[in-house]
């Protein structure tokens, strides 16, 4: 939509710079890569498979290269996620993994006895020459090796060497309904800090007298109906768990039947701000009584996870009997313990990351024979929130236990499913599209140049490099007073140019040319499809490009600037007060038209909360408050350090943030320089894409929620109280936080009603819709 007449040029009133002049350019269009953070889930993948050589022979060590291989870079690898399996051992015994180069600790991670295919999930550290070692007991067996992910070094899982924390074959076994409650942190043998909030664990269980299971939990916690370990008796049965640490420091061990030995080894942990939310263990499946999530299919038990239906798909943010969610929607990756109970015959399961009806891994999670109740740990990535169990064939029900999970940003704070963050790390390719009225012709490589100029850069300088636009002249089409830009640009052929987006410049406008867009990634022309391609198609942008009375295209084109954004999946701005959007004069998702002399036409940074949507913000640089009179060093943008603080607002997906702002870079047109208050929320009980951002307090147009050296405000009647140090010499400031949380009245509620409605475009796929927002 038009707008209305755009100013020119003029410089800010409190800085006096040339626009177009003093702003920075960029000398690279190669985005940088995004550091990573917390658990990063792969397609599994079979690293090793002895089945096609020859067997581990008794005392054998085998030599498994990881780094590099099944989708593990070659460096910057702290730990890796396994899933380690024992083929018909010729005798029973245990294999033991860990790195490469340590001595062999005197623990086992999969236990076994002849014939058996026992598979165990664990996380190891890389050792010499990016490998891990395997080692068999006695006899022979096939080891099979698959890789389901990797933590980066300095985030995730701190790999220890594996130690033996708790053996009672040297004691008294755990008898019927018996616990035994073992200290995991703040210990020197192994080193856990103290503040380790989950750990580790390889559980076995041996020598049992009746078929029965065991359950991990946080010390203190009531004990969850849940399982990690199931056995039957006379067995000896292991898995690997990641275990909440509940008071003490410490996690209980809880036996259901019988008596049995209980042996814990730990293999590492993990600390507070690692990219891990632990959890009291939580049932989201169990198909032995239909109680879990289908995509809306329902089926009797026992299921036939392989037989009847493709897949088996349940919603890991909808936890049994539809008590309140443990999990949010976009938690990245979950860790889950999965239970095969009574298959009809031997045979695998795999558990993958969503809807399980696309291809699947050559790989098994948990192996299991006729009858058995065998469980296995998994740590799976969840796109839109799926994960699916897929059979060999077996009829065979299924109990699956989320543990915890590993939050999309890394830090929790945004519920954004991962695919959505992928349009805004990398390079979209935009054609720039001519439509031309009777007797006028767009200069449209003008355009092209302006926009390569001034956007590119801008995005550039905003990201940190790490998206990166790029326009290319990509024709003009004729149109008629009647006719519509957008639809006539879809006439032009793109053949050969690789398009991830089109802009249709409207020339009918001659000194405001509206500028309607089709959204990538992938070619513009295309259908819409999710996720691969989750912006094709749809209609996103209608900008405005304004000339001067001379006919030339002005230097810099904010408009457009913002319409990208909603393509990056950045909301507007609200007001609280007068339930307003285009009213925050501090964002470009907002509207500075109201503040002559710049107006819309000049550079405008937007704030922290869609800086970290979109990953341009690293995890490490985000500084989540926990204790009331803390405080921080806020950095603005382009500065290294912390880049926002955030502050707990009632529930997952609410909180209040901190951002500094400065008048430097892209942003000398900001019109206060201090610390920003504001508050975010995504949409509650949805899908999580559409959040909405609000400044804390203040009226339409006004600099209230802005806070300059000096400078304090209170929110929630008390709840919260921020207060602003001096500024220094990068241009941060400190700040301090008293209080803990304030939880804000909903930014959903009925006062803030939208400027404009939200379109839904249908895509060709299950799955939330997308949210498409026009301005």
């Amino acid at each position: 939509m038009l707008i209305g007449a755009l100013p020119a040029f003029a410089a800010s009133t409190a800085t006096a710079v040339t626009p177009g002049l003093s702003t920075p350019t960029t000398t690279s269009l190669v985005p940088t890569p995004a550091p990573r953070f917390g658990f990063q889930p792969l397609t599994p993948a079979r690293l090793v498979d002895t089945r096609s050589t020859s067997p581990v022979g008794p005392g054998g060590v085998l030599a498994v290269p990881v780094l590099g291989h099944g989708g593990v870079p070659a460096s910057g690898v702290g730990s890796v996620a396994l899933n380690i399996t024992a083929v018909t051992p010729t005798s029973s015994g245990f294999l033991t993994a860990w790195p490469t180069g340590s001595a062999r600790p005197a623990t086992s991670t999969v236990n076994f006895t002849a014939g058996q295919v026992v598979p165990n999930n664990t996380v190891l550290g890389v050792g010499t020459g990016g490998t891990i070692s395997v080692y068999n007991l006695r006899g022979s067996t096939h080891v099979i090796v698959d890789v389901t992910g990797w933590f980066p070094t300095g985030s995730g899982v701190t790999a220890v060497p594996p130690a033996r924390v708790l053996d009672t074959r040297s004691g008294s076994p755990l008898g019927p309904g018996g616990t035994r409650t073992l200290k995991v942190a703040g210990t020197s043998s192994p080193s856990v800090p103290a503040d380790a909030v989950a750990v580790t664990l390889n559980i076995t269980a041996t020598g049992p007298t009746a078929t029965s299971y065991l359950t991990v939990y946080p010390a203190g916690a009531s004990r969850p109906t849940s399982s990690t370990l199931n056995m039957v008796r006379g067995s000896t049965v292991a898995n690997a768990t990641i275990a909440t640490v509940g008071a003490a420091g410490s996690v209980t061990i809880a036996n259901a039947s019988g008596s049995v030995h209980v042996i814990a080894d730990l293999t590492g942990y993990l600390l507070p701000g690692m990219g891990y939310v632990p959890l009291v263990p939580v049932r989201v499946a169990d198909t032995r009584s239909g109680d879990y999530f289908q995509g809306g299919f329902g089926f009797d038990a026992p299921y036939p996870v392989g037989t009847v239906n493709p897949a088996s798909m349940f919603d890991i943010t909808v936890p049994r009997r539809g008590s309140a969610p443990k999990v949010p929607f976009g938690a990245g990756s979950v860790v889950l313990n999965v239970t095969a109970i009574a298959p009809d015959r031997a045979g695998y399961l795999k558990v993958v990351p969503g809807d399980g009806f696309g291809p699947l891994p050559s790989v098994s999670t948990l192996n299991f024979t006729a009858g058995q109740v065998v469980a296995n740990g998994a740590i799976v990535g969840s796109p839109l929130d799926e994960v699916s169990l897929k059979s060999s064939g077996a009829v065979v029900d299924a109990v699956v236990d989320v543990l915890g999970y590993f939050p999309a940003d890394g830090v929790g704070l945004m519920r954004l499913g991962p695919n959505y963050r992928t349009y805004s790390l990398g390079t979209d390719r935009i054609g720039v599209i001519a439509c031309n009225p009777t007797g006028y012709t767009v200069p449209r490589a003008q355009a092209v140049a302006n926009l390569t100029a001034q956007v590119t850069p801008f995005f550039t300088w905003l990201s940190g490099g790490r998206y990166v636009t790029t326009f290319v002249d990509a024709g003009a089409v004729s149109v008629a007073d009647a006719d519509s830009c957008l639809n006539r640009i879809g006439a032009v052929s793109t053949a050969g140019k690789n398009l991830t987006m089109a802009l249709g410049v409207d020339g009918r406008g001659r000194s405001e040319l509206s500028a309607s867009g089709l959204a990538g990634p992938g070619s513009w022309t295309g259908p819409a499809t999710y996720p691969q391609n989750g912006r094709d198609g749809q209609v996103t942008a209608s900008s405005v490009l304004a000339y001067d009375p001379n006919g030339t295209i002005t230097p810099f084109y904010n408009v457009t600037a913002h319409e990208l954004g909603h393509t990056l999946d950045f909301p507007h701005s609200y007001v609280i007060s007068g339930s307003g959007e285009y009213t925050n004069v501090m964002d470009l998702m907002s509207s500075t038209s109201a503040l002559a002399p710049w107006g819309d036409n000049q550079p405008q940074a937007t704030i922290a909360a869609n800086r970290l949507r979109a990953g341009w913000i690293d995890p490490d640089q985000v500084a989540r408050h926990q204790t009331s009179g803390s405080s921080y060093v806020l950095n603005p943008i382009g500065v290294a350090g912390t880049q926002m603080v955030a502050i707990p607002g009632g529930r997952d997906g609410k909180f209040v943030f901190l951002d500094a702002r400065t008048r430097s870079g892209y942003d000398l047109y900001a019109q206060k320089e201090g610390v920003e208050v504001y508050l975010a929320e995504d949409q509650p009980g949805g899908s999580g894409i559409q959040g909405r951002l609000a400044p804390a307090v203040g009226a339409p147009d006004s600099t209230d929620h802005v806070l300059g050296a000096g400078e304090a405000l209170t929110l929630g009647g008390g709840a919260l109280t921020v207060s602003v140090g001096a500024r220094n010499a990068q241009g941060g400031y400190t700040v301090t936080v008293t209080g803990t949380s304030w939880n804000f009245p909903t930014l959903f509620g009925a006062g803030l009603v939208r400027a404009t409605s939200d379109v839904v475009v249908p895509e060709i796929r299950q799955g939330p819709p997308r949210t498409v927002v026009p301005r």
